[in-house]
């Protein structure tokens, strides 16, 4: 939906998710506080001329700089093989993605476009289990695999992108809502480029490898409901 009247942007899907980039470069930041790292540490807070003469034990670039090679490295990562397609823009696609990760990207491109979307969790674990394969939150120690594990995971997401999407700078919309014109009219406006309504998507089947209709068990909803009833109820579900 995003790339069909866009042919400048590519977005990429789950990028080497056992890799762990993203939590690799947003977790470089999470020790920043008010307190650390102290500003006497900092180069531009000393005299360089007589830097022979000072204790440069601890000497850090300044924290901008750090910035700027993060964005340089994921423009390096996801802009130069884009670019050499023919697209100028780029983005990323991700279900493993938190709101710490959203404001490192918006810290990143201020002017980036962020979309929060969140799906029904029956449904959403219907299309997880039709993966057939071993998946990782976090590769190699986080394996998601049950309807509690997946649940709780769907509960914690989806609850953050309610409670943080605004502070992100973002959009949040149901995946149920993408083919309603009044969210895609929304989607539309915040992309700054038009957006079809994507009806086929939201009312295929969700069936297995063979194209077989697939159903939740009883046991397997009633743990679903269990650890997402709370975020369900505050979503609307």
């Amino acid at each position: 939906m995003i790339m069909e009247h866009n042919r400048d942007i590519l977005i990429w899907g789950e990028p080497f998710d056992h890799s762990n980039i993203h939590d690799c470069m947003a977790n470089q930041f999470r020790c920043f506080t008010a307190q650390w790292p102290f500003e006497r540490f900092f180069l531009s807070r000393r005299d360089d001329k007589n830097l022979s003469d000072e204790w440069v034990a601890n000497l850090y670039p300044d924290v901008d700089y750090l910035v700027k090679a993060h964005r340089r490295f994921f423009d390096s990562v996801y802009g130069e093989q884009a670019r050499a397609t023919g697209r100028n823009r780029w983005g990323i696609k991700e279900v493993r993605l938190t709101i710490d990760h959203a404001m490192y990207f918006r810290a990143l491109y201020p002017k980036c476009k962020i979309l929060f979307l969140y799906r029904h969790p029956h449904d959403a674990y219907l299309s997880f289990r039709r993966l057939e394969a071993r998946w990782f939150r976090s590769w190699p120690d986080d394996l998601l695999s049950t309807p509690y594990e997946f649940g709780r995971h769907w509960a914690e997401m989806t609850h953050s992108f309610v409670e943080g999407h605004r502070s992100a700078g973002g959009l949040l919309i149901r995946y149920e809502d993408l083919d309603n014109p009044a969210d895609v009219e929304r989607l539309s406006k915040y992309l700054g480029w038009p957006v079809s309504r994507s009806s086929t998507l939201q009312r295929r089947d969700i069936g297995d490898s063979r194209g077989t209709p697939a159903n939740l068990s009883w046991p397997d909803r009633a743990i679903l409901d269990f650890v997402t009833r709370k975020t369900q109820k505050t979503v609307g579900y």
